[in-house]
């Protein structure tokens, strides 16, 4: 059944199909427990030379697909430009928790993490929150 005018000819009526806008989380973890676990850094901070990962937690997608990355930089503006990559992007095969490589900090510091979702034909590209990482002076 369709829409007519007062002539009876048909309308076609317009409208928008928009993509879901998921949402991206990335939590902080220290090296792994001695059960293979990442242990999750309650105070965000390492001592210099310790390694951190990310889990992100790509949730409220509609069938996603694409990749994430992760990536650190010392600004905290997400996404930064000259940021740096950790590891290779992974692939997203639904909404679930994605887990980056292990990243080695050698200078102290303040640094930013994040997670970026590509988006995919049903889901708009998302960047997380940025996550602080103090790395203090051993």
């Amino acid at each position: 059944m369709g829409v007519a005018d007062e002539w009876g000819q048909a309308v076609i009526l317009p409208f928008v199909v928009t993509r879901a806008v998921p949402i991206l989380t990335a939590s902080l973890y220290s090296v792994a427990d001695e059960q293979g676990q990442p242990v999750s850094l309650s105070t965000s901070s390492i001592t210099q030379d310790g390694s951190a990962s990310s889990v992100a937690t790509l949730a409220s997608g509609s069938s996603p697909t694409g990749t994430i990355a992760f990536f650190f930089s010392t600004t905290n503006t997400c996404p930064a430009s000259g940021a740096t990559q950790v590891g290779s992007p992974v692939a997203v095969t639904g909404d679930a928790d994605y887990s980056s490589t292990s990243q080695v900090f050698t200078s102290p510091g303040t640094y930013y993490w994040y997670a970026v979702y590509s988006g995919d034909s049903n889901n708009a590209a998302v960047v997380s929150p940025c996550e602080p990482l103090t790395v203090t002076a051993r």
